[in-house]
C-alpha cells in the first residue's frame, strides 16, 4: 500500500503538538477523563474520535444547505470549490463502482480520500501555524509583521474553533430544538454534512479574524503566579466581560475577546473589550483562575494541565456550558 492511502483511522480535534506545552515527560498530560477523574497521558491518546473527519456522502440537500450557509461568506469561492472537488471524487466513485471493474488501488484511494482528506488539511494548518504559536510562547509578538505568518496563525485559531466534537454536539444540539419542518431539514442536513460545515465555519472565523485584525488588540498575557493556565478540549473561548453565562442571545459582533492559552505561562487573547492591553502584560492570580474557569465551563469531556493539582478546583466546571444548553432544549 502507498503511504498516502494508509488510512489515518484516529482522528484529532486539538493538536497533539500544542498539548506538549503542558507536558512534564515524556509527551503526557494531566486531563479529567470521561469518568471524571484526573489521570495522566500521552498526548496523542487524548482529544481525539475514530473517524471523525471521515467525509460521508453529499446529498443533494447537503449541497443545498452548504451553498445556502456560504452565501454572505467572504471566502465563498474557496468553500465552492472544495465542495466541487468533493463531489468530483464522489461521483468517481460512483462511475468506478458502476464499471463492474475491479482495481485494488483505485479503492484503496477512494478510501483514503475519505479518511485522510480532513486531517492532512487540519495538519497542513497546524504547520502553518507552528512558527507563530512558537514565538507567542516566547512572548514575542513580532509575527504579526508577516502577512504569512498572520494568516496561517488566524486560519489555525478559526479551524481550532470550529473543529472540535464540544463545537459539533454544542451546535447540533442547538438545532435540534427547532420543531418546524425546515429547522429539521436543517438540523438533519447539517448533521450529515457537519464534515465540511465545520471546516466552511473555522476559514470564514479565521479570514473574519485576520480581515478586520486592525480593529481588535493582540493580548499576549504572562502568568507568573502559583497557579498555571489550563487548556481543554475545546481550547479557545469567548472571554469577553459583556457576556453572561445565563444568557442564550448570541454576541455581537463586537463582542468578541477571543481567549487562546497557549501554554501553563503564556495566553494569546484576540481582544476588542478593554479587559487587557495590547501587547504583552503581566496577568495576576484573580484573572488566570477566571480564565481558566471559563476554559473548563466551555470545556465538553476533558481539561488539560501540567500537574493534577492544577486541574483539582477547575474539574467541577467541567460540561457546565453543554448542560445550560441542553436544559434550554428540553424546556
Amino acid at each position: 500500500m502507498k503511504k498516502a492511502n494508509q488510512l489515518k483511522k484516529e482522528h484529532h480535534y486539538v493538536w497533539a503538538n500544542y498539548l506538549r506545552n503542558w507536558s512534564g515527560t515524556k509527551n503526557k498530560v494531566w486531563f479529567r477523563s470521561v469518568r471524571g477523574k484526573l489521570v495522566e497521558d500521552s498526548v496523542k491518546m487524548i482529544a481525539k474520535e475514530r473517524h471523525f473527519y471521515h467525509i460521508k456522502p453529499i446529498t443533494e440537500d447537503n449541497r443545498k444547505l452548504i451553498k445556502l450557509m456560504s452565501e454572505k461568506s467572504d471566502i465563498r469561492e474557496e468553500h465552492m470549490n472544495l465542495l466541487k472537488h468533493f463531489i468530483h471524487v464522489q461521483n468517481m466513485e460512483i462511475l468506478y463502482k458502476n464499471s463492474n471493474i475491479k482495481n485494488h488501488e483505485a479503492e484503496e484511494a477512494f478510501e483514503a480520500h475519505k479518511h485522510n482528506s480532513l486531517e492532512n488539511l487540519h495538519t497542513a494548518y497546524e504547520h502553518s501555524a507552528a512558527y507563530a504559536l512558537k514565538r507567542i510562547a516566547n512572548k514575542d509578538l513580532s509575527f504579526f509583521d508577516s502577512t504569512e505568518y498572520s494568516v496561517g496563525f488566524f486560519n489555525y485559531l478559526g479551524q481550532q474553533f470550529a473543529r472540535t466534537k464540544a463545537f459539533k454536539d454544542l451546535a447540533l444540539l442547538v438545532m435540534s430544538k427547532g420543531d418546524s419542518k425546515e429547522s429539521q431539514w436543517i438540523y438533519k442536513n447539517s448533521d450529515e454534512s457537519w464534515w465540511f460545515l465545520s471546516h466552511m465555519l473555522g476559514g470564514n472565523l479565521g479570514f473574519s479574524m485576520y480581515s478586520t485584525r486592525d480593529n481588535y488588540k493582540n493580548c499576549l498575557l504572562v502568568n507568573e503566579t502559583d497557579m498555571p493556565f489550563i487548556t481543554s478540549d475545546c481550547p479557545s473561548v469567548n472571554v469577553h466581560p459583556e457576556l453572561k453565562q445565563e444568557s442564550f442571545q448570541p454576541p455581537a459582533e463586537e463582542q468578541f475577546d477571543l481567549y487562546y492559552p497557549i501554554s501553563p505561562t503564556v495566553a494569546y487573547v484576540y481582544c476588542s473589550s478593554n479587559q487587557f492591553p495590547d501587547g504583552i502584560s503581566k496577568v495576576d492570580i484573580e484573572t488566570v483562575v477566571k480564565l481558566n474557569t471559563e476554559t473548563a465551563r466551555g470545556a465538553y469531556i476533558h481539561i488539560f494541565g501540567n500537574s493534577e493539582e492544577s486541574l483539582q478546583a477547575y474539574k467541577k466546571h467541567v460540561g457546565e456550558r453543554y448542560d445550560r444548553v441542553q436544559t434550554f432544549v428540553n424546556t
